[in-house]
């Protein structure tokens, strides 16, 4: 009688009809996170009828190879921890999708810059560091200077092999 409300908020409960045929997942960060940030990652189930918004009961979970670089807690907040590339493995009655997730910018460091190789050839290798889930590839070299190893996640070598010098002039890759 004296004009006053009250407002709440409203939840449904979600009944899907039938089994889902896919699984996207919306949002998910296409550039690299920035360290200490959180997004959510929404998940959408394809049913016979459309896509239903299933962010709150998918699972969500890391599939880290060694050091998670980013946490995950349920209905898709995923805060960055660490630097480099894991993969974030969502799934929903039965499918399943995955997303590469970039944290932080990855950084590269070789050594030597510099080596000699006898005139007869032989093999190099150049020590690439760099924070776990970093990919690389290598690339470049010379027709007498072929790589051997030239791709990795994380550190890792990269080989040369060198044929002989057949020429007696310095050669130069």
């Amino acid at each position: 009688s004296d004009m006053t409300y009250a407002t709440t908020t409203l939840h449904y409960t979600l009944q899907t009809v039938g089994a889902p045929v896919g699984l996207n997942l919306i949002d998910a960060p296409a550039a690299s996170l920035p360290l200490g940030t959180s997004t959510i990652v929404h998940a959408k189930a394809q049913l016979s009828n459309g896509l239903v918004d299933v962010t709150q009961t998918a699972t969500y979970n890391t599939r880290a190879a060694s050091s998670p670089v980013f946490s995950v807690s349920p209905g898709g907040t995923i805060t960055a921890i660490g630097t480099g590339i894991d993969i974030l493995d969502v799934s929903y009655s039965g499918v399943s999708a995955s997303a590469p997730i970039a944290v932080g910018a990855c950084t590269y460091t070789l050594a030597p810059l510099n080596q000699i190789v006898p005139f007869g050839g032989g093999s190099v290798n150049v020590q690439v560091t760099t924070t776990p889930g970093c990919g690389w590839t290598a690339d470049g070299g010379d027709t007498w200077l072929a790589f051997t190893s030239a791709s990795g996640s994380g550190s890792g070598t990269i080989t040369l092999t060198a044929t002989a010098n057949t020429s007696g002039a310095t050669q130069v890759a």
